[in-house]
């Protein structure tokens, strides 16, 4: 790459120093599935996204609100220069895409959604309230998250009901 204003980094061991130093992340994505580690990362971080259709999908990120999303190589170029001058729009993206990325990924909305998932199986789970408050009282963040799987491994009930169920069409097992 020939310019100077531009650094592409490749390759780097500890990403917390690039998040901190980069003012728009660019995930220029052309296939992928499901949901896009390195795009919720940089949201997290407060670090505004610019990325395709394929980049967002997944993850309920709406355009010009949690990123922008551009699909032709025109529209992405200009998406970046306009998130990068626009201070504005800059902190919006940054405020609502580390918002967006804690009301759908952190550890207590994984655990709500887990939970649904495996009392709908019929798994025995530990009270609610002795989970929802691990991170205020200081201890580790995925505690709830990890109370959750050691139910269902510690249930024989829960592996008889994942053993069958059977390919089919997909089931909906929680309202989203």
């Amino acid at each position: 790459m020939s310019r100077t204003d531009v650094r592409v980094l490749g390759w780097v061991p500890d990403l917390e120093d690039a998040y901190a130093r980069a003012r728009v992340f660019l995930a220029p994505l052309r296939y992928g599935a499901g949901v896009k580690g390195k795009i919720g990362e940089s949201l997290a971080h407060g670090l505004p996204v610019v990325t395709t259709t394929v980049g967002a999908e997944g993850m309920g990120l709406v355009h010009r609100h949690d990123v922008l999303i551009a699909d032709t190589a025109e529209e992405f170029a200009a998406a970046v220069a306009e998130c990068y001058s626009h201070k504005d729009l800059w902190a919006r993206l940054s405020v609502n895409g580390r918002r967006a990325v804690s009301h759908g990924f952190s550890p207590a909305a994984v655990e709500s959604v887990l939970r649904d998932v495996l009392t709908d199986l019929g798994v025995p789970m530990p009270p609610a309230d002795s989970t929802a408050n691990a991170t205020s009282r200081g201890t580790d963040r995925n505690r709830p998250i990890r109370e959750v799987f050691d139910a269902l491994g510690q249930s024989s009930r829960a592996a008889l009901s994942l053993s069958r169920l059977e390919p089919g069409p997909p089931r909906r097992l929680y309202q989203s």
